[in-house]
């Protein structure tokens, strides 16, 4: 589907709709993961009748950092590709990545 559009010129070549630092899912540890293709499309349903329900408001919430797995024992980028914590714990001089 995607193949088609690119080959009408209608969609870019994905190099070019990539971002720079694409994000890897990390959500949890590497030793818990398998990467697969997935499928592209289809439909997302879900019941939302106050809009502050806790599964939309996750998947609309995107953190600047993650700790994987179920303890966080360590922190890992998100939107933030690098940060760092002063020695005093005052500052958290941080870079976002790009694109």
């Amino acid at each position: 589907m995607l193949a088609e559009l690119v080959n009408a010129g209608k969609l870019p070549p994905l190099s070019e709709r990539l971002p720079q630092d694409p994000k890897i899912t990390n959500e949890m540890p590497s030793t818990q993961l398998t990467y697969v293709n997935g499928k592209f499309g289809g439909t997302l349903r879900h019941s939302c009748v106050t809009g502050r329900e806790a599964d939309v408001f996750v998947m609309a919430n995107e953190p600047l950092v993650n700790t994987p797995g179920l303890l966080g024992e360590e922190i890992t980028g998100n939107v933030f590709k690098g940060y760092d914590v002063s020695d005093d714990q005052k500052t958290s001089p941080s870079t976002c990545a790009r694109g």
